[in-house]
């Protein structure tokens, strides 16, 4: 077979004339590729990193716990001009609106802006002196020594143990213990505190729970309803608020 040199010749120009083109235009889409990707990926950061969010942010903490989602508008200056509540708890709704308009927020790109924020109030523990309410944490079962639960009351229960609140702001919180021995057909035949809170509450837990009638859990014998473990923790709490969500 013969290859003519002119020919070949001839492809070998087209192919670098060919190449003078290809070679800067993948280059550039390269680039402009590149490019997008750190533009998408700033924007991305930027919602991220910069939450739309009010400066010092707070609000008076109510007695009342709940979500209350507002609409807000932000003027050119920071400042919340309009705040609305959509739902929520009724007693927790005016102190949210009235919360919200004292808001300052970074002076926004385009103003006015609206946006859906919404307001939890929500209880924690916190210091004794400062806490406003109590809160109890149990339930109405007997458990063994290896958290087994072995017997519960059937039907409905009984209303929680008093937390006087001077009880509460004099530092008595944390947790309580009984040891509880039943009969075989579930009355208390004894009970007595393993760990005490205080001998006010030892007293008002035991008149709570002796007249109780617990039922043993299916196949649990006598010789096993002896010495099983009451606990109920006693919290000093706050009422606080943050801002769970924001949407556009």
């Amino acid at each position: 077979m013969k290859i003519s040199v002119f020919g070949w010749g001839g492809k070998m120009i087209f192919c670098r004339q060919l190449l003078t083109i290809a070679i800067p235009l993948y280059l550039f889409c390269r680039l402009a590729s590149a490019q997008t990707a750190n533009q998408i990926q700033a924007a991305g950061q930027v919602a991220v990193t910069n939450p739309l969010a009010p400066k010092d942010f707070s609000c008076p903490s109510p007695f009342v716990t709940g979500d209350v989602p507002l609409r807000i508008v932000i003027d050119a200056k920071g400042n919340v001009s309009e705040a609305k509540a959509s739902r929520g708890p009724e007693s927790l709704i005016a102190a949210a609106e009235a919360c919200a308009r004292t808001w300052k927020y970074e002076n926004p790109p385009s103003a006015p802006l609206t946006t859906i924020v919404v307001l939890r109030y929500k209880s924690t523990d916190c210091p004794a002196a400062k806490s406003q309410h109590g809160q109890l944490q149990y339930s109405w079962g007997l458990r063994d020594r290896t958290n087994i639960l072995r017997a519960y009351v059937e039907g409905e229960e009984p209303p929680p143990p008093p937390y006087p609140d001077d009880l509460r702001k004099a530092g008595v919180a944390g947790r309580m213990m009984l040891s509880v021995s039943l009969n075989a057909d579930g009355t208390v035949k004894d009970a007595h505190v393993i760990q005490s809170l205080s001998p006010e509450l030892d007293k008002a837990v035991m008149d709570r729970l002796r007249p109780l009638k617990f039922k043993p859990a299916e196949g649990v014998s006598e010789a096993k309803l002896q010495g099983l473990l009451f606990r109920i923790d006693f919290h000093a709490t706050c009422t606080v608020s943050e801002i769970i969500e924001y949407a556009e």
